[in-house]
């Protein structure tokens, strides 16, 4: 009996020790993680990707990433056009109709991501990229419109630069202290005090820094509103910019004297006092052509009311990716990373707030993002062409305004009336 019992038990070790042989066996001849490599598209010069590529290739050693960058000007997005991307950083307005079928569709995927940052994420910032109740993006940057004025041109004039906490009066000072266009072929002094072009929305963000507004509500548009009192001043204030104190050129004067790039070409020169721009323009890195002078960033200056109006940039994931979980690892990998924003400001409010961002940008810029409006105005990603068409009979009348040949508020009329054809009765 015993015998049978000691023979038992060895034949029950046997097994166990045969079992463990076949697992130990296992994990020896686990299979190495096939290599893959993702094409990774992105406007160049947008965020340092060559180093974000690294430090994730190095946690994740069996995936290559190919960064392909995008030349804006030459090419843009047909320079990728036949070639097998994975994923695309890109402007909201990536998503046109025609382009979904292209992309895929990351609420499956979000759904199953217990670790992504819902509730870190700026507000407003996620729905841009949504699209027919489809989210088909992830943010990966936020830009908005800022202030800059030339530091070295006032300097030379002796002018104190204005500060954070300028008004439109101080603006309107501003422009007017270091405006300089004699000799006007473009001297070493020559400088316009504000440099601004009508089709560039300028005057819109200047409509709503005087309370006015376009459209009943600019997040839910039912009807326009381009005859506003509001409007009206506002359009007279910056057409008088040219017209009573000179320091804004017109437009026929700025293709004259600067026919590569008008109002752009003049701010790379180091001809403009000051001019309005976006949060990712700084230095003009992003643009591909640097400032030749220095440009520091401003908030907008204070009006009768605030506004922020943000553009959100994303990242999609194509149909055609064969790594799909992969790809998704390195968008998430991106959020993760406030570098990652590059020029724009980081989506993720932790990423605003940290220490890591100022010192990155610079205490001033970060404190520019940080103070955002609490009630921000994302543009829509698939914009309806109406309200385009409301916008631009709202800008033809202020550069008939401009030019001086209609009065704001008859050009303002004409253009209501012409814009409620548009919404149906506009009422």
């Amino acid at each position: 009996m015993e015998r049978k019992r000691a023979a038992w038990i060895m034949w029950l070790l046997a097994i166990v020790i045969a079992l463990i042989a076949v697992g130990c066996g296992r994990r020896r001849a686990a299979p190495t993680p096939e290599p893959v490599t993702l094409r990774f598209a992105f406007r160049q010069n947008i965020a340092d990707y060559e180093t974000l590529a690294g430090q994730f290739q190095q946690e994740h050693p069996e995936i290559t990433i190919e960064l392909v960058p995008i030349n804006p000007i030459r090419g843009g997005l047909k320079s990728i056009e036949g070639r097998e991307i994975d994923v695309l950083r890109w402007s909201q307005d990536f998503l046109t109709p025609e382009r979904l079928d292209q992309l895929v569709s990351l609420d499956e995927i979000l759904l199953v991501d217990e670790t992504f940052p819902h509730g870190d994420m700026i507000p407003g910032a996620l729905r841009t990229l949504l699209h027919q109740g489809v989210q088909w993006g992830i943010p990966a940057g936020l830009d908005f419109v800022v202030a800059y004025y030339n530091a070295p041109r006032f300097d030379r004039f002796g002018v104190t630069p204005p500060t954070a906490d300028w008004s439109l009066d101080d603006f309107l000072a501003a422009a007017v202290a270091v405006h300089n266009t004699e000799g006007l072929s473009g001297g070493a002094d020559f400088t316009y005090g504000f440099c601004s072009e009508p089709d560039q929305g300028d005057p819109i963000f200047f409509t709503y820094l005087f309370g006015g507004r376009l459209f009943d509500d600019l997040s839910d548009p039912s009807y326009p509103t381009l005859d506003d009192p509001a409007n009206v001043e506002a359009v007279q204030w910056y057409a008088n910019l040219h017209r009573q104190y000179g320091v804004l050129p017109d437009p026929d004067e700025l293709r004259r004297y600067f026919p590569r790039g008008r109002v752009y070409e003049a701010i790379v020169r180091g001809k403009c006092g000051l001019w309005l721009g976006r949060y990712s323009d700084r230095g003009g890195k992003a643009w591909g052509f640097e400032w030749q002078s220095e440009g520091v960033m401003l908030p907008l200056p204070r009006g009768r009311a605030s506004f922020t109006l943000i553009w959100v940039d994303g990242y999609f994931l194509f149909a055609q990716s064969q790594h799909r979980q992969e790809a998704w690892e390195w968008i998430r990998f991106l959020l993760d990373h406030q570098e990652a924003a590059g020029q724009m400001a980081p989506p993720l409010q932790t990423q605003v707030q940290s220490p890591e961002y100022a010192d990155r940008v610079g205490e001033s810029v970060a404190g520019i993002a940080r103070s955002l409006a609490s009630n921000p105005v994302f543009v829509p990603a698939v914009l309806d062409p109406a309200l385009g068409d409301v916008i631009d009979l709202y800008t033809d009348a202020v550069v008939k305004v401009l030019k001086g040949d209609a009065e704001a508020l008859a050009a303002l009329t004409e253009a209501q009336a012409r814009a409620k054809t548009l919404f149906g009765s506009g009422e």
